[in-house]
């Protein structure tokens, strides 16, 4: 299962494409995507492979991300508007964090897109958009993603 998640998972990458120009500037000095923009593009191969397969190779933060889903959404606004080209606090930190499960920027980036879909009617277009790297901005309007509770 863990296998057939995690290829699933790169799959979805692989059709990934497109550039964030609005980005240019900030991309050629930073190198690196936004924290929104990559924690969208993960979470939604999340999705799609949890949709397609009732499969996730994240599953482990799922349970933790449930249940403080409003800090963390917090947490996560916080940190894009504070350096948004800083990921270790979300993703690809399993070696720096202790004292929660890594990587939680998969989770918000899941709930997001999970939202975005829920909001947009077309779901041809919804999946045309989340596969655009550039999109991020536009996935984030139109989910408008607030966790329940949360202010």
């Amino acid at each position: 299962r863990d296998l057939v998640a995690m290829v699933a998972h790169a799959s979805i990458h692989v059709q990934q494409t497109g550039f964030p120009f609005d980005e240019f500037f900030p991309l050629l000095k930073h190198q690196q995507l936004t924290l929104y923009n990559m924690a969208i593009l993960e979470g939604s191969c999340d999705y799609v492979t949890r949709m397609v397969l009732g499969l996730n190779i994240n599953e482990n933060i799922y349970e933790y991300g449930m249940l403080h889903e409003c800090d963390l959404y917090n947490e996560f606004l916080k940190s894009g508007e504070l350096d948004a080209f800083d990921y270790s606090g979300w993703l690809y930190n399993g070696n720096i964090v202790k004292d929660k499960p890594a990587d939680l920027g998969y989770f918000i980036g899941l709930k997001i897109t999970e939202a975005y879909f829920k909001n947009e009617p077309n779901s041809k277009k919804a999946y045309n958009t989340i596969f655009k790297r550039g999109k991020y901005k536009k996935v984030m309007r139109i989910a408008a993603y607030q966790p329940v509770g949360c202010s």
